[in-house]
């Protein structure tokens, strides 16, 4: 653990923090706390891995156990999400379009804080997701409703796989649980690939666009040397027909996107 840890940190980006989340178990909590420290912050969660679905339960205490044991067609999802929420923990569906058994996302978006769209290396089901989530946007344009934050996780299980790449910023009072998982729940970060501080409006903060009408895209150009790993490069997809409004409601930067296979 201590090994692979030290090889993907070193490798990825610098980490202000990260969040450890072993399938249903908490059994990995214990062994964080000598990694930690002042420039670390390591958060405790679980990959609820049910029949019809993952979810990333994040912010849990210390040996706190999710149950995983129901499909969509029960309430034990809407009971957990309860749970964590009471606990001050965020629930995060992950990789919701992933083709692995089990792995698609049947439960809904109703009791989620965010949407993992974007997993490791970027393949089709991430083009899913990030298309699903943008289609999301639009009512709540629209109708000026709530709107889900999107993520981007590692889902790193072993090396060579990397911890931090993709990583999420969050615009955050403090490196504190509390703060974290604030600023997470109240849409003030986006996702990138960048090893350091990455160009343009800063993270929770609005993105304009000039006095015109009609769609906005912006497309990233692959770019070899920001991928020494072979990971490729990611996209942003910027779509509004208003004027002088933010791309996304309530301002944040869109993600930049890859994914490993499970």
């Amino acid at each position: 653990m201590g090994y692979t840890v030290n090889v993907t940190l070193e490798y990825g980006p610098r980490l202000d923090f990260m969040i450890s989340t072993d399938h249903n178990t908490p059994a990995s909590h214990g062994v964080w706390g000598p990694l930690a420290g002042n420039d670390l912050l390591i958060l405790t969660g679980e990959e609820v891995t049910t029949r019809n679905g993952h979810y990333l339960a994040f912010g849990l205490e210390p040996g706190e156990w999710i149950d995983w044991r129901y499909r969509a067609r029960d309430k034990g999802f809407e009971q957990e999400a309860q749970r964590i929420h009471a606990s001050g923990g965020l629930v995060v569906p992950a990789h919701p379009y992933c083709p692995s058994v089990a792995c698609r996302w049947k439960f809904g978006y109703d009791d989620a804080d965010a949407v993992e769209v974007w997993t490791g290396r970027w393949t089709a089901d991430d083009e899913y997701a990030i298309n699903s989530w943008d289609s999301m946007l639009a009512p709540s344009v629209r109708t000026g409703g709530h709107w889900l934050p999107a993520m981007g996780n590692s889902d790193a299980h072993s090396a060579p796989q990397v911890i931090g790449f993709p990583h999420n910023v969050v615009n955050a009072a403090a490196l504190s649980r509390t703060a974290i998982l604030d600023g997470i729940r109240r849409r003030r970060g986006g996702t990138t690939r960048c090893r350091a501080g990455c160009p343009g409006n800063g993270h929770g903060e609005d993105l304009r666009r000039a006095q015109r009408r009609g769609p906005l895209h912006h497309r990233r150009r692959p770019n070899p040397a920001d991928h020494p790993s072979g990971l490729g490069p990611g996209h942003q997809h910027l779509d509004h027909d208003s004027p002088a409004r933010s791309l996304r409601p309530g301002g944040g930067a869109p993600p930049d996107g890859r994914r490993h296979p499970e």
